[in-house]
């Protein structure tokens, strides 16, 4: 039988591919010669296997010796390679001018860049070399027509009064439905509707000026209910209900801004605070003037009554005896009734009423005055002391503002020479930088206060040896120009002011460039 590989033309087609065929195309003088039995199967000795074997790792052992040597060969080439690119590309430095090389520690153009002093930088827009003198391309110029803006229209009286309807009359509908449930936005809604009812009646220019004349309605609208608050809260006629994590009783002595960041995160609240733009920044109370009353009791148990009138009218001084049963007039008439009743009385030297119900509170002068948001040149006046170790301080006491105690979480917007504690870390930076820690007069309760809205920017103007500290508006923040919202840098007379200084700088830096202008002609006219 003669040998045969499936290699050879001879061989059959169908006969299956194995090692030993494999082995056969590449060293076929090598391998031993494969006889195939009828079913067409190979058929090897042992002498063969052996054979077959060796020729294996002879095969194998010149393959890694290539592998070898091509690695070798390989890191040489890539050596060579990297030295070409560097000779490549020192050649193409060569050729460059010394202005177009932008490596500063190059040898061959350092020469030239140290003789200029001008070492040259890649440019940043590489999208057209500054060599190149191809013509760039040329592209259309498109213009869009600009919309003509309307000439600015002082509004009228009456667009203005329609405007204003039309705003309180959006507020009213936005709060309307907390105003179900919150009494502080029911007081709001019953003033807005006031407000709007006044408006819609106002036809004759007389009435619509006084709004004007007025201010904003907000302003007037907020103050109504800061006082309708204090009443309720001093009446305690109509309590507030308590929220979550808030005490009720100290919500209505509040001023607006700290009610309002109460619920601040409400999408009601977030609008009445867009719509508002004119939010008034004090908290103005209206003080209503009644007859202060003073009593004495004589030796025969009789009361002795003096009435003397808070206004700046002279009454004559009248002594009026009455037993203690008779009865008072009732004290839930009103205070102006009461006040004209009592004054009807004295002329008429008819016993007057008395009115049990009037506290110590009443006959109090009020503690704070009314901030203008406007005027310059008022002061206010704190007690105090510039050693804090000399002068003790005064514990918060409950007949005191909520405000003063340093755990009530709006605190921190007290004005700070309102607050008593030295301790106070919201407030104490202050203190430390005037030099002025605010102690309690007379050992007396503290009402009323000052918040940080109402004093925006005031300071310390003096503070000498003696107890009073005055403080005034920051020369560099007026308050007409800090609290106008619609004033413009011309209409400010105040040079220190910080606010409009960059107009003002700007408009004389013009004038300045103008004046040049026209005296340059001048000049050159002189020269010749």
């Amino acid at each position: 039988m003669s040998s045969k590989t499936p290699s050879t033309p001879s061989s059959n087609s169908k006969r299956p591919i194995d090692l030993a065929s494999e082995l056969a195309r590449v060293e076929d003088d090598e391998m031993p010669d494969v006889a195939y039995d009828s079913d067409g199967d190979a058929v090897l000795k042992k002498a063969d296997y052996e054979k077959m074997r060796r020729t294996v790792e002879k095969s194998s052992k010149r393959n890694k010796e290539l592998a070898e040597l091509f690695n070798s060969n390989s890191a040489q080439m890539a050596a060579t390679l990297a030295k070409n690119n560097e000779d490549i590309a020192a050649l193409q430095n060569m050729q460059l001018s010394w202005t177009a090389c932008y490596d500063d520690n190059c040898l061959t153009h350092q020469d030239s860049k140290e003789q200029t002093g001008w070492y040259p930088k890649q440019p940043k827009n590489t999208g057209r070399s500054g060599y190149d003198t191809t013509p760039s391309v040329r592209t259309l110029a498109v213009a869009t027509k600009e919309e003509k803006i309307p000439a600015y229209r002082p509004c009228t009286l009456k667009e203005n009064n329609i405007e204003c309807i039309a705003t309180l009359s959006q507020i009213c509908k936005n709060i309307e439905e907390k105003a179900k449930t919150d009494p502080v936005m029911k007081d709001t809604l019953h003033l807005l509707k006031g407000r709007i009812k006044q408006r819609l009646l106002a036809s004759t220019r007389e009435q619509l000026l006084k709004f004007e004349e007025r201010g904003p309605d907000t302003e007037e609208i907020m103050s109504g209910l800061v006082y309708m608050a204090r009443r309720n809260h001093m009446n305690q006629k109509q309590p507030i209900e308590s929220k979550e994590g808030l005490d009720s009783d100290n919500i209505p002595t509040k001023s607006i801004c700290m009610m309002r960041r109460v619920d601040a995160d409400k999408k009601f609240i977030r609008k009445v605070k867009e719509q508002l733009k004119d939010l008034a920044r004090e908290d103005k109370i209206e003080v209503l003037k009644r007859p202060t009353l003073d009593f004495g009791v004589t030796k025969e148990g009789k009361i002795n009554f003096n009435p003397k009138e808070e206004e700046d009218i002279e009454i004559g001084t009248s002594s009026f005896h009455f037993n203690e049963a008779e009865s008072p007039y009732d004290s839930d008439e009103p205070r102006d009734v009461a006040r004209r009743r009592a004054q009807m009385e004295i002329d008429h030297k008819a016993p007057p009423s008395v009115d049990d119900t009037s506290s110590e509170e009443d006959d109090d002068e009020p503690r704070c005055k009314h901030i203008h948001p406007f005027e310059d040149d008022q002061i206010v006046q704190f007690y105090g002391t510039g050693e804090r170790k000399k002068v003790a301080m005064t514990p918060h006491t409950d007949k005191d503002h909520s405000l003063l105690d340093p755990e009530d979480p709006f605190h921190k917007e007290l004005f700070w020479a309102e607050c008593l504690d030295d301790k106070c870390l919201q407030h104490l930076a202050y203190k430390q930088d005037s030099r002025f820690y605010p102690r309690r007069r007379d050992n007396k309760p503290i009402k009323d206060i000052y918040v940080e809205d109402q004093l925006p920017s005031w300071t310390l103007l003096s503070f000498d040896d003696s107890d009073k500290a005055t403080f005034g508006p920051d020369p560099s923040f007026p308050m007409k120009c800090l609290n106008s919202e619609y004033m413009e840098w011309e209409d400010c007379r105040h040079d220190q002011c910080q606010i409009h200084y960059i107009g003002k700088a700007k408009a004389w830096r013009e004038h300045q460039e103008r004046h040049e202008q026209r005296n340059r002609p001048k000049k050159q006219m002189t020269k010749n």
